[in-house]
């Protein structure tokens, strides 16, 4: 685990120490946002408890995928039993609580060859994902964001066939398709960045 910052979320999550994780839009954005990207990376925010045990069972050698562990009669990878002694929100006992914030930054040059910056973020309360359809956050809006790709391949809003990137579809038809599943992202400017530290990032 590295890139390691502290990052200020929207209210009412604040201030959080994220860490770089591999993600598909790192790959994908390069490939199909159609115009020149620079710098790419996905962060996201775990519990500093479980970021030391992270590194303490990598110290020792224990999540190797080689590296197994016998249960009864069978051997498997230490970190996959690792993986399963998670809880899975949904299995959680009552709703649960805190929110979950999805932040993108875009640093850039605009149109006109000045320097500009945008964050676009949203912020949904579990409890909330709960009243609506008995969910986390996470899957609230995964669910609504997939639904919506799906409404927009029948009348033919997509921009071909096959497999698609999310920032392939078109924004003027995305965009009021989420904010119809009650999923809609605020936009704010930011200051530019200039200079080598100047990214694209998610």
């Amino acid at each position: 685990m590295s890139g390691e910052e502290d990052y200020a979320f929207p209210a009412p999550i604040g201030k959080r120490h994220v860490h770089l994780f591999r993600h598909e839009e790192v790959l994908t954005l390069p490939e199909h946002l159609g115009k020149p990207v620079g710098w790419v990376d996905y962060k996201h925010d775990i519990r500093p408890e479980l970021v030391q045990a992270i590194h303490a069972f990598h110290a020792l050698g224990l999540l190797d995928p080689h590296h197994t562990v016998k249960i009864g009669t069978t051997h498997i990878p230490f970190r996959e039993a690792f993986l399963a002694a998670i809880p899975e929100p949904s299995t959680l006992i009552g709703p649960m609580g805190g929110a979950l914030a999805i932040v993108v930054e875009i640093h850039g040059t605009k149109t006109d060859g000045s320097k500009g910056a945008v964050r676009a973020s949203l912020t949904m309360e579990h409890r909330e994902a709960n009243r609506r359809r008995g969910t986390t956050a996470e899957r609230f809006l995964t669910a609504a964001a997939s639904a919506t790709g799906v409404i927009m391949i029948l009348p033919k809003r997509v921009p071909r066939k096959g497999v698609l990137a999310p920032e392939e579809l078109p924004p003027e038809h995305l965009l009021p398709e989420l904010e119809a599943r009650g999923v809609k992202f605020q936009i704010e400017d930011l200051a530019a960045e200039v200079g080598p530290s100047e990214r694209t990032s998610t």
